[in-house]
């Protein structure tokens, strides 16, 4: 009965720290799921830089972290929680994998790297734990020995060089293709006979409709849970539902749709007049209409790159979905 309570203990220290880890790597990737900023759609089709910093971010840092927790743990005299602390990576993986499975991101995610990330994090994990941790007198490096120090001078320029290469995912766009595909039939079919009950006008709606692709992308149904969970304790004004609308009172997807669109309209009906009072925009007509929806969506979202983000996708859905339709707003008045 003891030992099951001390195994159930280890355990349990084991997936703290890996969800430790999780959101730990996050931070260093600069994106972690607490982040109320915006992830770019775009970015899955950008080449990788630095892949040799990347592989040692993903790949080195759940060895460093299990460690440095082992060696404060010998340093507690809590030794009995080193025991196959490696875990703490397989832990890791696991969670992250059920995350991005959670949050739709797995038609995104190119599955063959990241399944080699995996292996490579849980072998080096094993093996230092094996050839490392396990000794407590091993935990920290032995540098009288001139070979390691070679092999340190070596493994330094490798990184150096490969961190120069720039691989390209050529996969990256049918991906991104394949996921916004999807999120287009199930919001549109959703979402549009409310849409239009609003407005006739096609570029607004589709503009809308990728407002809708955008924040489902970057707010899922796991994180709006959590946005409702944090509304029911704190009755300030939030952002709430698939369209992300600012509210005081709790408001489901179709709700957000409705009150998301109707603020396009009204914004839209103001710039309208600043639009055919502004005689100081230089450019050709197509380039002052784009500027004004830039401003349309400023006014839903000011958050850097949002609106660059929005007329992309709604660039995109015009052209698959609306027959390469005439994409100004404004200079159809």
């Amino acid at each position: 009965m003891l030992y099951t309570i001390k195994m159930t203990l280890i355990i349990t220290t084991h997936i703290a720290l890996a969800i430790i880890l999780f959101f730990g790597v996050n931070l260093l990737g600069q994106h972690t799921p607490s982040n109320l900023g915006y992830y770019q759609l775009t970015t899955f089709l950008e080449t990788e830089e630095a892949p040799a910093f990347n592989f040692v971010i993903r790949v080195l840092t759940p060895t460093v972290f299990i460690i440095l927790i082992s060696a404060l743990l010998y340093s507690l005299k809590l030794d009995r929680f080193t025991v196959n602390i490696y875990l703490v990576s397989i832990y890791y993986v696991s969670f992250r994998t059920i995350f991005n499975i959670a949050i739709n991101r797995s038609r995104l995610i190119n599955w063959t790297k990241y399944t080699f990330y995996s292996l490579a994090i849980v072998a080096l994990s094993y093996f230092t734990y094996k050839k490392l941790i396990v000794t407590k007198s091993n935990i920290l490096p032995d540098f009288n020995n001139m070979a390691n120090e070679l092999w340190i001078i070596i493994i330094i320029f490798l990184y150096n060089f490969l961190n120069n290469i720039s691989p390209s995912d050529k996969n990256a766009q049918k991906r991104k293709d394949r996921y916004v595909d999807i999120q287009f039939g199930t919001i549109n079919r959703k979402y549009s006979p409310i849409i239009i009950k609003q407005t006739d006008n096609l570029r607004l709606r589709q503009i809308a409709l990728s407002i809708i692709i955008y924040e489902s992308f970057n707010r899922p149904k796991f994180f709006r849970l959590m946005e409702y969970i944090n509304h029911f304790f704190n009755r300030k004004p939030h952002t709430l539902g698939i369209m992300q609308v600012k509210s005081i009172k709790f408001i489901g997807d179709k709700e957000s749709v409705k009150l998301g669109t109707q603020k396009l309209i009204d914004d839209f009906a103001v710039l309208k007049t600043e639009y055919l009072k502004d005689a100081d925009m230089y450019g050709t007509d197509e380039y002052k209409d784009e500027s004004y929806q830039r401003k349309l969506i400023e006014k839903f979202n000011s958050e850097l790159t949002y609106s660059y983000e929005i007329l992309q996708l709604s660039d995109d859905i015009n052209m698959k979905y609306f027959s390469n339709s005439p994409r100004n707003l404004f200079n159809s008045i």
